[in-house]
This record gives structure tokens, C-alpha cells and sequence, in this order.
């Protein structure tokens, strides 16, 4: 017979919650460990990004977020700015876009939390840059399907490297990029840099209940988008902003 010392002991072990998850996945590096590619690279996007680098004001909302942070870098090229110029925030973001028609619905999906697909993400990006003043732009709608998408993306990240005229917004699956077990949902996030040396993506989420910038390899960047939006019924993918 087993002593009691040793029943309770293991009773006590096998009760006890499995331990914490890493924060992220394999591969994937917390900016505030890594920043070498950004001291070694000019990084535009990520210096037009950063100043309005915010948080989603709640679990629904990291589209608005990433919005209202686009928004804001691409102001900075119309020139100097007036006193009375105010930045866009997540609500400023949401009543413009309320106001607007033929997208009103498809802000009055997303408020009560319900899914977009990514060419409605690409709808309302073409729509909110235009109320705000921002011509000669194209929304160009990169699905993660196809022959030739991978190549599309990489071409993409690095012409958006080259610029601060262009940005990219991603549209994934948080679980695989953070590792995050919990993180099966949609999720979209501004890219805010790619460094061809290492073959990664620094992604600036919006999530930041959790999470800070961080980067990710390629491959597995490319496996967050390629995962299916079952609202949509198709992948998901990445928005590529330039003129």
C-alpha cells in the first residue's frame, strides 16, 4: 500500500493545470528581443506605422484598428498638417465609415462582431482612403490560393520594402503565427516590415492584450494566410495598399 504522503502528492500533480503554452511559436521572435533587421534596414513602413501603432479596443475589432493605423501613415504623405488636423482613432474610423453607403452593411456586420471576408476588408480600405482625402491608391486583393500566390506575396512584401508609399495588411490565423492554441480566429494586422537576410515578416498586432510586435519566418506566414475563411469560402490573404 502506497503512503498517504504519496496519493496526495500525486493527486496533487496530475489536478494541477498543464503548464503555460510559450508565448509564441517556433520561429517566431519578440520585436523587443530582435531588432537588428530594423538597425540594418531602412524599413519605411515600419517607421510610418509605429507613431500610430494602437490597440484594438476590443476582441472584435483588430480590422478597425488596422484601419485607423493605415490611415494615419498615409495622412503623412498629403504634407505638413494644421493645428486642426486630427488624427483618426477607432472611433473617428467607425463614424466615417457608418456614415458611408454602399458599405454601411458591411460595418454593420462587423460591429456585432461578425466576420468580413478579404475583399470586403479590400472594399472598405479603397472606400475609407478615399473619404479621407488619399488618391491614385489601388486595393489590390492577394487570396492565399492559387498557383502562383506565393510568389505574388513575396514580390509584394518586397516591393512594400522599398517604400513608404505602399503598405500591407495581412488577414490570418492568429494561432498560427503566435503558436496560440486559442488563437483560432480570423485576425488582421499591419505588416510593418520584411527582412529578405532572414526570411521574415515583422507583424505589428493590434492584440496588444497579448502581444507586442513580433516576427515570424516566411513559411510560417505564409501558412497563416493560407487558411480558409469558412464565412468567405475561400483563404485568406493579404491587402496590398500602393499607388
Amino acid at each position: 500500500m502506497k503512503p498517504f504522503w504519496l496519493i496526495l502528492l500525486a493527486g496533487m500533480f496530475f489536478q494541477s493545470p498543464a503548464f503555460p503554452a510559450p508565448k509564441y511559436g517556433p520561429g517566431v521572435r519578440a520585436l523587443s528581443t530582435d531588432s537588428e533587421a530594423l538597425r540594418r534596414n531602412p524599413s519605411p513602413d515600419f517607421w510610418s506605422l509605429i507613431p500610430y501603432y494602437t490597440p484594438q479596443q476590443d476582441s472584435r475589432s483588430c480590422s478597425i484598428a488596422s484601419f485607423s493605423m493605415m490611415l494615419n501613415a498615409f495622412d503623412v504623405l498629403k504634407g505638413e498638417r494644421k493645428s486642426e488636423d486630427r488624427l483618426i482613432d477607432q472611433k473617428a474610423f467607425v463614424k466615417l465609415m457608418l456614415d458611408m453607403r454602399p458599405i454601411e452593411r458591411f460595418f454593420g456586420r462587423l460591429i456585432p462582431g461578425k466576420t468580413l471576408s478579404l475583399e470586403e476588408f479590400g472594399t472598405v480600405a479603397a472606400e475609407a482612403l478615399k473619404r479621407r482625402g488619399h488618391r491614385g491608391l489601388k486595393v489590390e486583393v492577394i487570396h492565399a490560393e492559387g498557383k502562383a500566390w506565393k510568389e505574388r506575396v513575396e514580390s509584394a512584401l518586397k516591393a512594400n520594402e522599398n517604400s513608404s508609399k505602399d503598405l500591407i495588411l495581412a488577414n490570418f490565423l492568429q494561432s498560427e503565427l503566435t503558436g496560440d492554441p486559442e488563437g483560432k480566429v480570423g485576425h488582421v494586422a499591419p505588416v510593418a516590415a520584411y527582412d529578405a537576410r532572414s526570411g521574415s515578416v515583422l507583424i505589428l498586432d493590434p492584440d496588444r492584450e497579448y502581444y507586442e510586435p513580433y516576427w515570424v519566418p516566411m513559411t510560417t506566414f505564409l501558412k497563416g494566410l493560407e487558411t480558409r475563411d469558412s464565412d468567405a469560402g475561400r483563404n485568406r490573404g493579404i491587402l496590398w495598399i500602393h499607388p
